[in-house]
């Protein structure tokens, strides 16, 4: 599903300073979660424009065994009401859209500002699952995402226009499913992450496994250029302090067995000095020496499978009113700028 540009309803300055300092926004984010059914895997990888963000903390909620949820956008807390609910949905093998629907159910405080109605025309109640970005996939194959409608107009109100905000989902062969999701984004970014994940994307081939696949859909952003990738890293019309030419500042790679052992998880937490990728390549390079593909390969593999694609569309539930005039039920998360977090969990 893709949410196109708006200049509708524009934010205040005085609430989005109470909705921003009582947030985790993850802002220009791009994210792919997975599964692969024969291995009983799944993971998530991602990227972010933020600097000093540990953006794997933020995003990637896993059940081993049974799936996996990401957030982002404005970010959930790991211990919110609704992404536990998720989790334990999750575990219960009920369906994507449906978990969905009762996280939007969860969240739905409102943004409420007399002032801010009066003068921008803003609708009088903006539920917080509007400004989220959520996706689920399990390993029944099923996948479904959510792409809330307020998130453009909340960075136009911070002045950032003409970018992208969508999810996509769909199956390789029978033993991957994937929902890949972007907001702030530039256009090409979600269909580069997703072509890359399913071996389309050249000249890097095919992945031999589910960690191979993610590291090729982090890289065929880069790839592009300037096509795609977090658009505030990227346009210095945008942010002139962020813009650094590079498709993100921070980026990671997680998979867990259905035994919750961690077979991998990288973290780059950037600085904005350098694109988080190569230093991600590198890292995974060195575990892909530990853990060699199946077949004892260190390279990418080639296969016929081939790339189903779906979109999702959930219905929104009602809005409902809350006394917080900006509540985004948020904690920012401090993390040192430049640190790098490793761990080869599963070396062999």
């Amino acid at each position: 599903m893709k949410i196109s540009p708006t200049t509708t309803h524009p934010l205040s300055s005085a609430c989005l300073i109470v909705l921003l300092a009582k947030s985790n926004l993850t802002r220009a984010t791009y994210s792919i979660v997975a599964v692969d059914r024969e291995d009983q895997f799944i993971g998530g990888a991602g990227a972010t424009c933020v600097q000093g963000r540990n953006v794997l903390a933020a995003l990637y909620h896993g059940v081993p065994g049974f799936g996996v949820l990401h957030t982002q956008a404005v970010t959930l807390e790991g211990d919110s009401e609704a992404v536990l609910t998720a989790q334990d949905m999750i575990q219960n093998e009920e369906d994507p859209e449906i978990i969905l629907e009762r996280m939007r159910n969860l969240d739905n405080n409102t943004l409420r500002s007399p002032i801010y109605l009066d003068l921008y025309g803003f609708p009088d109640t903006v539920p917080d699952y509007e400004f989220r970005q959520n996706a689920v996939v399990d390993l029944k194959g099923r996948a479904a995402a959510y792409t809330g409608p307020s998130i453009a107009p909340l960075y136009e109100a911070l002045g950032t226009f003409g970018t992208s905000q969508e999810d996509n989902q769909g199956t390789i062969g029978d033993r991957f499913a994937y929902s890949v999701q972007g907001n702030v984004v530039e256009e090409l970014t979600v269909s580069v992450v997703a072509k890359g994940f399913a071996g389309l994307h050249d000249p890097r081939g095919e992945g031999c496994d589910l960690p191979d696949r993610m590291m090729i859909a982090l890289l065929a952003v880069p790839d592009t250029g300037t096509d795609s990738g977090d658009a505030r890293c990227i346009r210095a019309d945008l942010d002139p302090k962020e813009a650094v030419g590079t498709p993100a500042a921070g980026a990671f790679i997680k998979v867990e067995a259905a035994d919750s052992t961690v077979l991998l998880e990288l973290n780059v937490i950037g600085d904005g000095v350098k694109d988080p990728t190569v230093e991600l390549k590198s890292m995974y390079d060195d575990w892909r020496l530990r853990n060699p593909c199946p077949g004892g390969s260190t390279a990418t593999t080639a296969s016929s499978d081939t790339i189903t694609p779906t979109a999702t569309d959930a219905p929104t539930p009602a809005a409902h009113s809350s006394g917080d005039p900006c509540s985004s039920q948020i904690v920012s998360a401090s993390v040192t700028v430049g640190t790098v977090l490793i761990s080869f969990l599963a070396s062999s």
